[in-house]
């Protein structure tokens, strides 16, 4: 280890210390050591435990306030291990009842072959990926979401993050129909007009 002082003795008279004396207090020297060794690496323990527990504390706050829906969930089983209060909200189901349910559960879409294939791949890569997709809420409604997950090969979990795009889905459809309004109205006047000529 590295080096926090030095214990020195002095005799008053040449050979003051015998040889089991001076064997006695290399040991207690060598058993100094150690003990200053253990106390500096479990300081530097507890430090480090400190500064994980500070970043958990700061991701748990994150995962708190976002707007987005948060899951995360065991790859092998679909199981949702947790769950941020967005998601609750979201959903309309508790926390716990959230806990009990699977991806299959909430997504109106699922497909089990085609889940199970994404999640190879999102394993295999290590990437993300980001779907669109319908959860069905707790009263049965249909919701809008995109999800973003991330994998976690080493937890066999993945994160996910979900943010609700009703709204946006909502104003495509209304583009897509003021669009076919417009082409129809455009027809029926291109109509008139070779009809009257």
């Amino acid at each position: 280890g590295e080096v926090r002082g030095s214990l020195t003795l002095y005799g008053r008279e040449p050979d003051t210390f015998t040889p089991e004396a001076i064997a006695l207090l290399k040991q207690s020297a060598a058993n100094l050591s150690y003990a200053l060794d253990l106390f500096a690496r479990e300081e530097r323990r507890q430090q480090a435990e400190q500064q994980v527990a500070q970043a958990a504390g700061r991701y748990a706050r994150m995962l708190e306030s976002t707007k987005d829906a948060f899951w995360l969930v065991d790859v092998t089983t679909g199981r949702l291990l947790d769950v941020n209060e967005t998601a609750v909200t979201l959903l309309g189901y508790t926390r716990e009842e959230l806990l009990r349910l699977r991806v299959s559960d909430l997504d109106a879409d699922f497909d089990q072959a085609g889940y199970a294939a994404r999640v190879m791949e999102i394993m295999a890569d290590g990437g993300s990926m980001r779907i669109e997709t319908r959860h069905r809420a707790r009263d049965g409604h249909l919701i809008d979401v995109e999800v973003s997950t991330v994998p976690d090969r080493a937890s066999m979990t993945m994160i996910g993050f979900i943010r609700d795009i009703s709204e946006r889905k909502a104003a495509e459809a209304k583009i897509r129909e003021l669009n076919a309004s417009l082409e129809r109205r455009v027809e029926e006047r291109t109509g008139e007009l070779k009809a009257s000529e």
